[in-house]
């Protein structure tokens, strides 16, 4: 449930409610030759999640008028908080064997997520040009299970920089390429996660491409590349990659014209 609100100066606040589920299985095996393939055993430990939480945000209004910068327009300010109440965690522990299944240990207990929050800004330059920058924050190291905290994570901080260009003379009317969108970005992570007493962060490059099809309606390509960790001091490196298509259907569709 969601709902938000306009306030003096066009400055716009948000907020919502939300119900979180979900089911985490943990498994481990033990596996014997064929011979004593008897004693194999599976450990499982299922954990189902349910809770409350909520979300706030804000969004400013267009400030380059006040700060009359020549060449910027539409400079907004924007923050969020979420808040997730603890949640309710149900676990059970199973053993699976060749006698059958046994349920050795089952309760509840409560599980504590760490606040979120992030704030970013965005402005044109030179009608063409959307920069856009952004911050986020959430203290894993606050994170406690059945009032226990984990030495293996710490506290995030990710930020993130990225810019558009698009032709805005061309927008309805242009050719093909005139109508174009190219973007590309960069964040760097510190991420939540401690190995080895080592931390792990996290640089990614991204890349994409809007292409029209038909009026106010794009197909978007995209493309991530990033490294995480650092192959030093008995720490792992990886590389990964992320690639993604979608469709953005403009708002035109959703509006009526006179005839």
């Amino acid at each position: 449930m969601s709902s938000s609100y306009k306030l003096p100066f066009d400055f716009i606040l948000g907020a919502t409610i939300d119900y979180y589920t979900g089911k985490i299985l943990y498994s481990s095996k033990l596996e014997f030759g064929e011979a004593l393939a008897n004693n194999n055993a599976e450990f499982l430990r299922e954990n189902s999640y349910h809770g409350f939480g909520t979300q706030l945000g804000f969004i400013s209004s267009d400030l380059s008028s006040s700060l009359d910068i020549e060449n910027i327009k539409d400079l907004r300010l924007g923050m969020v908080f979420n808040y997730v109440s603890s949640i309710t965690t149900d676990s059970i522990l199973s053993t699976v064997s060749s006698v059958g299944t046994d349920v050795y240990d089952e309760g509840s207990f409560d599980t504590k997520l760490p606040f979120r929050f992030g704030a970013g800004l965005s402005f044109r330059l030179n009608d063409n040009y959307l920069i856009m920058a952004d911050y986020l924050y959430q203290p894993w190291s606050d994170f406690e299970a059945n009032k226990s905290k984990s030495n293996n994570l710490k506290d995030l901080q990710r930020i993130s920089a990225a810019l558009e260009y698009r032709d805005y003379k061309n927008v309805f009317g242009g050719t093909f390429w005139e109508q174009v969108i190219l973007r590309c970005g960069l964040s760097f992570e510190q991420t939540q996660f401690v190995v080895n007493k080592n931390n792990i962060d996290q640089f990614s490059v991204h890349a994409g491409i809007g292409l029209p099809v038909g009026i106010g309606n794009f197909l978007d390509l995209s493309f991530e590349y990033g490294v995480r960790g650092e192959a030093v001091q008995n720490q792992f490196k990886e590389s990964f990659y992320k690639a993604a298509v979608s469709i953005n259907f403009g708002e035109l569709w959703f509006q009526r014209f006179d005839r």
